[in-house]
């Protein structure tokens, strides 16, 4: 089954991901321990985001339909708890959060985009992903900061500004990131700052 999930993380096509999911959940007997340790790999190992994201997906559709809704279910539960524990984690280091740190660390990076790409796939709600965005935010002194929160918004894609309460969150999110990047090198109309902006609003 590892070859089936390294086959399946290493390519971007979703009709492959979803072959390699199959493969590896029917290669084997699943019990509950596994299935958590099966999530908690993800987190450990996102390596690239871009793929994981829709992996975990594909996987979470072939645990739902080899296996039981139950299988799959835990599966999703542990898989967001691992990425946010992850992620809460990442951003508690000290060092990232100081502008003696012009760049954020790979895995931090990693985690963040994976969260967002696992909101893309419907397995991480819109809230916690905005709870991220506000960790950060609270935290940002550097362009790296601005980099990572790019990085999520593609990644996320528009739906994570629309609907019922889509004013209050991109105004929310502009305000507290204008006031923020005015104390990091170049104010939010210009620059990488104003990419961020001109994104969200846009959405």
């Amino acid at each position: 089954w590892l070859s089936s999930f390294w086959e399946g993380t290493t390519t971007g096509v979703y009709a492959e991901q979803r072959l390699h999911a199959t493969r590896m959940v029917q290669a084997r007997k699943w019990a509950f321990v596994d299935i958590c340790s099966l999530a908690h790999r993800f987190s450990w190992q996102c390596a690239t985001p871009e793929t994981y994201g829709s992996f975990a997906r594909a996987v979470y559709d072939a645990l739902n339909d080899s296996c039981s809704t139950w299988d799959s279910s835990c599966f999703g539960f542990y898989l967001q708890k691992a990425a946010i524990d992850s992620f809460e984690y990442a951003w508690s280091n000290v060092s990232i959060l100081t502008y003696d740190s012009p760049s954020l660390d790979d895995y931090t990076f990693r985690i963040s985009c994976f969260l967002a790409e696992l909101y893309a796939v419907g397995l991480v709600p819109k809230a916690r992903v905005h709870e991220c965005f506000e960790k950060i935010l609270h935290n940002m002194c550097s362009l790296g900061h601005i980099h990572v929160l790019w990085e999520m918004i593609v990644r996320g894609k528009e739906s994570l500004w629309q609907g019922p309460q889509s004013s209050q969150l991109v105004t929310g999110f502009t305000h507290l990131f204008t006031k923020r990047t005015d104390t990091i090198l170049r104010a939010a109309h210009t620059g990488p700052p104003r990419m961020v902006a001109s994104k969200v609003s846009g959405a």
